[in-house]
C-alpha cells in the first residue's frame, strides 16, 4: 500500500527532523510513528499494517538501528527477530 507523509509533531530544524514523526497509509491509518533528535533518528520506531496491527518494532540510536527488531504478521504472530547491535 503507498504511504503519504505527515508530520505528526516534528518540527524541521536547519536540516534535520525533530520529535515525533507520524506517516500514513493512504487510507489515513498510521504507517510508521519514529522519533528524532537533533542527533536523528533515536527511540522507538513501530510499524504499522493499514489494519492498525503493528507490523514490525525496533530501535534507533543516533540514526541507526539497534537492538532487536521484530516483524509480525497480520494476526501479531512474529515472523523474524533480529538483533542489530547494541543500543
Amino acid at each position: 500500500s503507498s504511504t503519504s507523509r505527515g508530520l505528526g509533531d516534528v518540527y524541521k530544524r536547519p536540516g534535520k527532523y525533530f520529535g515525533q514523526f507520524i506517516s500514513y497509509h493512504s487510507d489515513g491509518s498510521k504507517s510508521v510513528v519514529q522519533h528524532y533528535t537533533e542527533k536523528g533518528c533515536n527511540g522507538t520506531d513501530i510499524g504499522y499494517f493499514p489494519s492498525g496491527i503493528i507490523q514490525y518494532t525496533g530501535k534507533y540510536k543516533n540514526g541507526s538501528q539497534c537492538g532487536t527488531w521484530i516483524h509480525y504478521d497480520e494476526t501479531g504472530k512474529i515472523t523474524s527477530s533480529r538483533k542489530v547491535g547494541d543500543c
